[in-house]
């Protein structure tokens, strides 16, 4: 008689140790540009290892910015090098271009310092730095530069126009110092926007669960030491310089990212300098101990900023931007299942795919 044959069983593999998903530092779950360190690995005191190393990074940095001045200054053979950096740098009373590159570099720097900071201390890749998404959104960037540039360029053009604040002719090598804020003045503020936005609201926010919190507390430090930073003590150029802060982060919470805050930071410094080397007032385009400000200027910056703000938040809106962090569902792992016995071991089955014929027995 037939012999009656088992059923065929699925078998599968164990999934290897080795192929096991690791647990992601990025948050489990939808989440604010301020709290995306708040993820499964957060702990207490990453921000303060990332401090320290933002601090180190920063400083190394900068001895790499003073040791290409000082090779520059070898390089052309000056004959006092100390007197010379000190007229390099001398920002009121007008800096030359090696010193304006210098000045760009030192907070340039800024960048990779805030990146690889939060890397190493939190384990996240720096892209999110520069947004929930994960990188600069270069299209959405572009859409801000369209929205601000005009504006600032109207209302510069206007003061320019009607008032002397740019006045008393070209700086002095108006030529090399027009290129270098044209190339190296938006990465300098960018580095300030890495720093004081990006830096300071994720890593300070990660302390606090509530994301309001996570919100008003880093933004008191970035306001502030974004003001203090520029070295004014006059109130009213505080005031300014606090305006601008607070617009952006306004602009880096509601967008989930940097690109707005650093679009309006660098129209305003390369506008700003590209009438004040070509019209007059270079010198007086740096914030520093003997800026004094004005409740005129401080209502200006307050209209501008104001507006700037309304028009990126109008065009995020109708660009339908990502401004919170939202994860990627993990799919289960595939097992692929062990190959049919039937099919992988020699047996007489093989000779008979629809099995063995009637009145047939198998070999004995």
């Amino acid at each position: 008689m037939p012999q009656a044959y088992p059923p065929q069983q699925a078998y599968s593999l164990p999934t290897p140790v080795w192929a096991k998903p690791k647990t992601s530092s990025l948050p489990d779950g939808p989440r604010e540009y301020q709290q995306l360190l708040r993820g499964p690995r957060r702990a207490w005191w990453r921000p303060l290892l990332s401090l320290v190393l933002f601090a180190c990074f920063a400083g190394v940095l900068e001895l790499v910015a003073v040791g290409l001045l000082v090779a520059w200054g070898a390089i052309t053979g000056t004959p006092n090098l100390g007197d010379w950096l000190a007229r390099q740098v001398d920002v009121q009373g007008g800096l030359t271009p090696a010193g304006f590159v210098y000045v760009c570099l030192t907070l340039m720097a800024l960048i990779p310092a805030a990146m690889f900071s939060t890397w190493i201390a939190h384990g996240i890749r720096p892209r999110y730095l520069a947004s929930v998404a994960g990188g600069i959104r270069w299209r959405w960037l572009l859409r801000c530069l369209l929205v601000i540039l005009p504006l600032w360029a109207v209302i510069l053009g206007l003061e320019a126009t009607f008032t002397d604040q740019f006045s008393g002719g070209p700086a002095r090598q108006w030529v090399p110092l027009l290129v270098i804020a044209i190339v190296l003045v938006p990465l300098q503020a960018a580095g300030e926007e890495y720093a004081f936005r990006g830096w300071i609201l994720q890593n300070v926010g990660s302390w606090f669960p509530s994301r309001v919190l996570a919100l008003v507390i880093p933004a008191i430090p970035a306001v502030g030491l974004f003001a203090w930073a520029h070295g004014s003590p006059d109130a009213l150029v505080l005031a300014d310089l606090g305006i601008f802060a607070l617009a952006s982060v306004v602009l880096v919470w509601r967008t989930g990212g940097l690109e707005a805050s650093i679009v309006l930071h660098a129209v305003n410094n390369v506008v700003l300098f590209i009438l004040t080397i070509t019209m007059g007032g270079f010198a007086d385009a740096f914030v520093g101990a003997e800026t004094k400000g004005s409740v005129a200027a401080v209502g200006i910056s307050l209209g501008m900023h104001a507006l700037a703000v309304l028009l990126v938040l109008w065009q995020a809106k109708r660009a339908g931007l990502q401004r919170c962090y939202r994860p990627v569902e993990a799919s289960a792992p595939v097992r692929p299942p062990l190959a049919d016995p039937a099919r992988s071991m020699p047996s007489e089955l093989s000779r008979w795919p629809a099995g063995p014929p009637a009145g047939s027995a198998p070999a004995r």
